[in-house]
């Protein structure tokens, strides 16, 4: 008779979802989530203080002075966070550069930045730089429709002049 390595009542994989799964942990607010990353950032200033903590020199002194000061600021942060209400919704939005510039929408007339009118003077004439209508955005990019040809053209590009109507 054969011997059977194993157990033949296990099995090696697992059918129910463990119960730290990203699908059972309940979402954090963003109040709580600026909490945790400074209360882990206190943790690593906190270990530097003792590593400082080594050394007998009076700038080190100073330097675990300097950290326990901010290591006090920061948990002050940490709890300002949470008191931020949970409906509270930030009054800028992330994002910079050209993709944060106000009024360029589908629908917007916007005309060619003077110093990059240059690098278009070959495909527009000068009445067609003037009044481009956004008739779709993709990403960074404006979609505008010239003589029934799309042009792509950056935002970074255009200056908004007159915004679309509501």
């Amino acid at each position: 008779m054969a011997k059977i390595k194993g157990n033949a009542n296990t099995s090696t994989s697992s059918t129910t979802p463990k119960a730290t799964s990203k699908a059972a942990r309940p979402k954090l607010t963003v109040q709580a989530r600026i909490a945790q990353r400074i209360e882990r950032d206190m943790k690593s200033y906190g270990k530097l203080a003792k590593v400082l903590g080594r050394f007998d020199h009076e700038a080190a002194a100073r330097a675990r002075d300097c950290i326990g000061q901010l290591v006090n600021g920061m948990a002050d942060a940490a709890t300002s966070a949470l008191e931020i209400p949970a409906d509270a919704k930030p009054t800028r939005t992330t994002g910079g550069g050209t993709n944060a510039k106000p009024g360029v929408t589908v629908g917007a007339l916007v005309t060619i930045r003077d110093k990059r009118k240059g690098e278009y003077d070959g495909l527009l004439t000068p009445e067609e730089l003037a009044g481009l209508r956004v008739t779709a955005m993709r990403g960074k990019k404006l979609v505008c429709e010239v003589n029934g040809t799309k042009l792509f053209i950056p935002r970074g590009h255009v200056v908004v002049a007159t915004a679309a109507a509501a």
